[in-house]
């Protein structure tokens, strides 16, 4: 009878530790089972915060490659000759060794247009481009998106070309006293030199716009972050009832 009560014994000791074993190896494999959730999380997360940066960095070259066609569209039918010169020496170099053309000199000004206006311009964008994305990603306030940037991006190519066309303007008159007499011909210099104040000038602008703009950008998440904090609307609506009221007084004041 004892060996019998002794032998249940263990056979209910044995069951009930592969029962809390059993208990236990579920709650490892839980565990591991949404340690791996949030990794895969944090990896989707990562990859879709990679994928902005590079929206926000391909508008902004592509954005410089759109303004630097059709900026030396025109240029290189003013003066052709420009594109020519020493000053673009390396990119003279890439369309003879890389693309072939064994005299640039002979390419008509929409083909000078469009090879210079990708290769001057696609290292601006992208250089902009880096520093926009942080701007604009980076830290805890509100995030932007590329399509946030689309405006300003005009606004700011807008303001280069107009710049460019002033500052081409007045190469082209300043110089008209200088050459004369040049053995170039004064029509040739005055105009090599109104395209080089205007393609000077939209490197310059393009610097410091991109500078203003990754500022505005800043300036723009802590507005929006302002204006999600819980009190915002409620104190933006005691101020204008304030300004409401002040305004009110005002007009009584004069009325009487």
């Amino acid at each position: 009878m004892k060996i019998k009560i002794l032998i249940v014994g263990l056979i209910f000791l044995i069951s009930t530790a592969q029962c809390a074993g059993s208990h236990e190896g579920i709650d490892v494999i839980v565990t591991k089972h949404e340690s791996h959730v949030q990794n895969e999380s944090a990896l989707v997360a990562f990859a879709q915060e990679c994928i902005e940066y590079g929206k926000i960095i391909g508008l902004s070259t592509a954005s410089a490659i759109v303004y630097g066609i059709v900026h030396d569209q025109i240029t290189a039918r003013i003066c052709p000759e420009y594109f020519n010169s020493s000053l673009h020496k390396p990119h003279r170099d890439f369309l003879c060794d890389v693309l072939g053309y064994k005299d640039p000199s002979k390419l008509s000004p929409t083909q000078l247009g469009l090879i210079f206006g990708v290769c001057a311009t696609w290292w601006v964008g992208a250089g902009l481009g880096f520093p926009l994305a942080f701007a604009a990603r980076a830290g805890n306030y509100p995030k932007l998106e590329a399509k946030d940037l689309i405006k300003p991006a005009v606004v700011l190519l807008t303001g280069m070309g107009l710049g460019s066309l002033i500052a081409g303007y007045i190469g082209y008159q300043q110089h008209q006293e200088r050459v004369r007499g040049s053995i170039f011909g004064i029509d040739l210099l005055r105009r090599f030199e109104g395209v080089g104040y205007a393609h000077n000038t939209s490197y310059l602008l393009g610097a410091l716009g991109g500078i203003c703009l990754c500022l505005w950008v800043i300036h723009e998440r802590k507005r929006l972050d302002q204006e999600q904090q819980p009190g915002h609307k409620q104190q933006q609506h005691k101020y204008h009832q304030q300004d409401f009221e002040s305004s009110a007084t005002l007009f009584s004041s004069s009325a009487t």
